[in-house]
């Protein structure tokens, strides 16, 4: 659990501001480069994205051995299904039924400190429950040609 609670304190990536310090004159070839991988990384963080609110779908119903086996094998590794089941009651049952989810924030990485090498997409989601603001993080991992569910955290926003 200690490798998932990990890519959990990678989010402030997706909120930090980029440095503005002075730098030399950028090359143009360099900044093609830059912009073919930035809409590469926007492709992914999309699917990844679509895979993450598949996987919250299944969580919003109550499918929670379901949402277990469709997560990625670093997940199902780190808690049983049925301790998985009673994990996720107990955080997000004070809350339940969220309202609707809306997107705060995505990036992509590869392989986050403490976490096993891959590309990861790390999203947020505001929604509310029981009258108070959430935030909602899942940690996506690269597995095969599709994007799992590595890391799921709930916490008032």
């Amino acid at each position: 659990m200690a490798g998932l609670a990990s890519l959990v304190a990678t989010l402030g990536l997706i909120t930090a501001a980029p440095s503005r310090a002075a730098s030399p004159a950028p090359d143009p070839a360099q900044a093609v480069h830059r912009v073919g991988a930035a809409r590469a990384d926007s492709v992914q963080e999309a699917a990844a994205q679509r895979s993450a609110e598949a996987w919250l779908r299944l969580i919003d119903g109550g499918q929670y051995e379901m949402s277990w086996d469709s997560a990625a094998a670093i997940f199902r590794q780190a808690i049983g299904k049925s301790d998985w089941g009673q994990a996720v009651k107990q955080v997000r049952g004070p809350y339940d039924p969220l309202a609707a989810r809306t997107l705060k924030g995505r990036k992509a990485m590869a392989s986050p400190p403490n976490a096993p090498a891959g590309d990861y997409v790390i999203i947020q989601f505001a929604t509310s429950g029981a009258g108070q603001p959430l935030v909602e993080t899942i940690t996506m991992f690269r597995e095969g040609t599709g994007w799992r569910t590595a890391g799921y955290y709930i916490k008032p926003g």
